[in-house]
């Protein structure tokens, strides 16, 4: 039986993978999940640039959960004076045992009409606003929610606001 063959059958056969992994609140630890993620999921979408696009949305769920929510840091560098500022607090928040021992948990599905992916963090949670701004009114930091909604199919909370969930629908076999 040829590769081709092989990686086809394999493909056909495949309902259902899921995969779920704790990282602790390091930002230095957000490349590697993405990564992963990206590998398990990429026989599946068939598409790089998708498979990126979906990479990305995970990143900025991470970077929001792990700085805003486990490390409960409510402001963004809004450019490279404040970067001062913001580098030495994530270092000192990851070092502090109150929000350094927070995990953040991924966990992802690959069904064979879609892929379900979620971020719970461990903070306090935040509340959805009811409507984003316009990306044009917003600081280069302030655009990932609008990025994930822009890319997936469905995002949705939960209650208290420490999980986001996010649903790509599959095509033909293919997101």
């Amino acid at each position: 039986m040829s590769n081709f063959t092989k990686n086809f059958s394999l493909k056909k056969e495949m309902k259902k993978m899921e995969i779920e992994i704790r990282l602790p609140s390091r930002v230095g630890f957000i490349d590697a999940a993405v990564t992963f993620f990206e590998s398990t999921i990429s026989p599946t979408v068939n598409d790089p640039m998708q498979c990126k696009r979906l990479g990305t949305c995970l990143r900025e769920a991470l970077i929001n959960a792990i700085l805003h929510g486990n490390l409960e840091i409510n402001f963004p560098p809004q450019d490279r004076t404040m970067s001062a500022i913001f580098d030495p607090l994530v270092a000192e928040r990851e070092a502090l045992p109150e929000f350094g021992d927070r995990n953040v948990t991924i966990h992802w599905q690959i069904l064979s009409d879609r892929i379900e992916f979620s971020v719970t963090d461990e903070g306090k949670g935040f509340t959805y606003p009811d409507s984003l701004p316009k990306p044009e009114n917003l600081a280069p930091s302030g655009r990932g929610l609008i990025l994930i909604q822009n890319v997936v199919d469905s995002v949705g909370w939960n209650q208290s606001g420490t999980q986001i969930t996010m649903i790509k629908h599959l095509s033909g076999g293919e997101a």
